[in-house]
């Protein structure tokens, strides 16, 4: 008997199964439309302010404020040569535009008549370490911590902590001390795992974020080493229910963009496709591919926070013109601190509609994608099966 006769249920059977073939083939790729906003909101919710730090997107201060504020303070100075703020204010000014040394030089001076004046020594110790003296830096850090450990929510005694982990580095000043994977779920890596060890201290961690967070608003928002502690910070939590890789990998990607060696942006764009990995459901396999995805969201939020500053640093240029308090007239418009942006992140965070998926649905989905795949693979057997046994009859 013909076999199109004897078999038309198989003939059937066969087309049935390479329909469901396709289509589970293809599920498996339309999932990468499924991770980005949805997760990226998710994690903002969770970590509300981290978004803004990363894409610079709050109040700081554009480099014309910092020339006016050199040649400011340095004006008030002749009048009151002994003035420690104001020699604070100088010395941070020159930092802030490239010229630690100078500040350097001018807080030491200072120092020898107001001692252990804790903003004094705080700020020696921060610009020491950005003229790359990390190891007298530190020196002084420890000494601040003496004598006012809990100023800025602790903020210096993680700075320390992060002065230590960059000393262990070959690198130095690029940082990246750790290789190892950053596709975990439950382990802490790099700067995460150097502030707790081999316990997991949640409050420590959250301590660190926090304290990295002010370093990020207050100190150098463009850091490769800051940006990457900030990186592995959000990486570590365990049952991959609270983490943030979205927001690493943004954190990663702007490390690679800011580094000037080539091999330490290869590296931190390596840390961001690790960060991905463990969102396989939502992005497919392609994991390069994701990591061009999130650089290029990266990039238009980076141009619009650009934009978004550009018009404070206009306000400060007409009143630096109009010969105004450029300070007051930035606190009366302008001034926000760590709190103030967090809660102004919030704010917004309770705007937006909420596309939420929870733990729940990302487990269904994890199910969902092994029956899909368990389908395809045994419509595969079937599909051929019945095309060997098509063959063998026709013989």
């Amino acid at each position: 008997m013909p076999p199109d006769v004897r078999f038309p249920g198989w003939t059937r059977l066969f087309r049935i199964c390479l329909v469901f073939w396709l289509s589970g083939w293809s599920g498996g790729t339309l999932d990468a439309c499924l991770w980005d906003y949805d997760t990226l909101q998710m994690e903002r919710r969770r970590f509300p302010g981290i978004h803004e730090l990363i894409t610079g997107r709050f109040v700081r201060h554009g480099r014309e404020y910092y020339e006016w504020r050199v040649a400011d303070r340095r004006r008030r100075l002749e009048a009151a040569p002994d003035d420690p703020a104001l020699v604070d204010d100088l010395a941070v000014a020159l930092d802030k535009l490239g010229r630690p040394l100078e500040g350097i030089e001018e807080l030491k001076r200072i120092r020898k008549l107001h001692g252990d004046r804790y903003e004094t020594i705080a700020n020696l110790g921060t610009l020491l370490i950005h003229a790359g003296q990390h190891s007298e830096g530190a020196r002084w850090i420890e000494r601040a911590l003496e004598i006012n450990p809990e100023a800025h929510f602790g903020r210096e005694r993680f700075q320390l902590l992060l002065v230590q982990y960059i000393q262990k580095s070959e690198l130095k000043t690029e940082g990246v001390l750790s290789t190892e994977s950053r596709f975990t779920r439950t382990q802490k890596v790099g700067f995460a795992q150097f502030v707790t060890g081999d316990r997991w201290d949640t409050n420590e961690l959250n301590a660190a974020l926090k304290g990295v967070m002010g370093i990020v608003h207050f100190g150098n928002a463009e850091s490769p080493v800051v940006l990457e502690a900030l990186g592995d910070l959000l990486l570590r939590t365990g049952e991959g229910r609270d983490d943030a890789r979205l927001l690493a990998a943004r954190a990663y990607l702007k490390a690679a963009r800011n580094s000037t060696r080539a091999d330490v942006a290869d590296r931190y764009r390596n840390m961001a496709e690790e960060s991905l990995m463990p969102n396989a459901d939502y992005h497919g396999p392609n994991w390069t591919k994701a990591v061009a995805l999130v650089a290029d969201s990266l990039e238009v939020d980076l141009r619009e926070a650009s934009n978004w500053r550009a018009s404070i640093e206009a306000d400060e240029r007409a009143w630096i013109q109009q010969g105004a308090d450029v300070d007051r007239r930035f606190s009366e418009k302008y001034y926000e601190s760590l709190p103030e942006l967090l809660a102004a992140a919030e704010t917004q965070l309770q705007k937006e509609p909420v596309h939420e998926r929870t733990y729940q649905s990302y487990r269904w989905d994890q199910i969902v994608t092994l029956f899909r795949w368990a389908l395809i693979f045994g419509m595969s057997l079937l599909s051929l099966g019945i095309i060997f046994q098509r063959v063998r009859d026709e013989r």
